[in-house]
């Protein structure tokens, strides 16, 4: 009995040392940098192929209305695609 009381005393020490909880919280912050880190990557991959289709679908000539339709892109979007092709 004498052993676990000692152990908690111990464990509630480590819990309330002030290094070990400066670590703990860079370590969600670093966590929390990185989810945000992927899925901004995951966005803008995912824009980059939908840009990548629109200007194929141009080069295809396709009409403004199907490109739009077939991304999702803002038409104005499509038309700077346009004007960066030409």
């Amino acid at each position: 009995r004498k052993l676990s009381t000692k152990l908690l005393e111990e464990m509630v020490s480590f819990m309330n040392n002030k290094e070990v909880q400066d670590y703990s919280r860079e370590e969600k912050l670093i966590e929390t940098n990185l989810k945000t880190a992927k899925e901004e990557g995951i966005l803008e991959g995912a824009t980059n192929k939908q840009l990548e289709i629109a200007k194929n679908m141009i080069s295809s000539n396709l009409s403004i209305e199907v490109i739009q339709k077939c991304t999702g892109l803002e038409i104005s979007e499509i038309q700077s695609l346009l004007n960066e092709i030409k």
